[in-house]
């Protein structure tokens, strides 16, 4: 009589499907401070959540489309064109001049 060793005998188990296991994923906070990191290198930052009017969501959405532009880009150009302009001092020599 012949008996077979279950220890010697290979395993038939499926292999799982896609990439295998490294062990050295990091956690999603790891992968999202290095992401910050790398954004705050190029001179980026990210804004907090912001609620604002519904027709102002729908006149974002219609620009974003528009131009074909990310949300980031198009609230940098927008921002930029507003807050951050040059302003020229005509406006302030007129007023020395007649005040």
């Amino acid at each position: 009589m012949q008996t077979i060793d279950d220890a010697v005998k290979p395993e038939n188990t499926p292999r799982k499907r896609g990439r295998p296991s490294t062990g050295k994923a990091l956690s999603d906070a790891d992968r999202q401070a290095r992401r910050r990191e790398k954004l705050k290198t190029v001179g980026k930052a990210l804004l907090p959540p912001a609620v604002v009017s519904q027709e102002v969501e729908q006149a974002l959405a219609k620009f974003i489309q528009f131009k074909d532009m990310t949300l980031g880009d198009a609230l940098d150009r927008i921002v930029r064109d507003r807050l951050l302009r040059k302003r020229s001092g005509k406006r302030k020599r007129k007023e020395q001049t007649h005040g």
